[in-house]
């Protein structure tokens, strides 16, 4: 185990890797290939949201422990899914890592 922790140390130091995002030198033995800044600057969906597609609710804190609550868009229509998680938007940092997983 020692041995491999040394190789991809030796690694690191001969062939440092950037960011994928900001190009910024990474932290030795990080290979998510995405910085620590670039993952602070993440906007992750909080509650209260969607029981069933995720999208945030503005809600009344009365309303806020009520687990079984649906956006105006899912009581209208039928959708094809009972169940979805989104973590996070699909913008910024998270939309170019996820164009970068896609297409790199």
């Amino acid at each position: 185990m020692e041995a491999k922790n040394l190789a991809r140390g030796l690694v690191n130091l001969l062939f440092p890797a950037d960011c994928k995002i900001c190009q910024h030198p990474l932290e030795p033995f990080n290979f998510t290939f995405i910085c620590k800044n670039c993952w602070d600057k993440v906007e992750w969906i909080k509650t209260p949201c969607c029981a069933q597609c995720s999208k945030p609710l503005s809600l009344s804190p009365a309303f806020q422990d009520i687990s079984l609550l649906l956006c105006p868009e899912c009581r209208r229509e039928n959708s094809y899914f009972k169940k979805l998680f989104v973590p996070t938007f699909y913008e910024g940092i998270m939309k170019k890592a996820i164009h970068l997983l896609k297409y790199n």
